[in-house]
């Protein structure tokens, strides 16, 4: 009710997070924020952009959000993505 006409999406690097935001509500899109295996963390799931497509899938998520550069790494993963209806959102500078 607060956010009255505003657009609204929660996103999370943590995978866990988004997963249990997704779960406590259906109301907003929920997305795993991922930097697309520019950076490697502990949490294998947070490597890659499979890794980051097996999360949204599993977890009935929206989409993926992913640094630019991982996108241009890895360009065939977009086309994954949008052939397993996820939706693509990017963050990030291209140089």
């Amino acid at each position: 009710e607060n956010a009255q006409d505003r657009p609204i999406i929660f996103s999370s690097f943590q995978p866990d997070a988004a997963l249990l935001i997704k779960k406590l509500q259906e109301r907003y899109p929920v997305y795993f924020l991922t930097n697309g295996g520019t950076q490697i963390y502990a949490d294998v799931r947070r490597n890659s952009l499979e890794e980051a497509k097996k999360v949204a899938l599993e977890g009935g998520l929206d989409g993926i959000v992913s640094e630019v550069k991982g996108i241009f790494r890895n360009p065939s993963a977009a086309r994954e993505i949008k052939e397993s209806n996820l939706s693509l959102l990017t963050y990030g500078k291209l140089k």
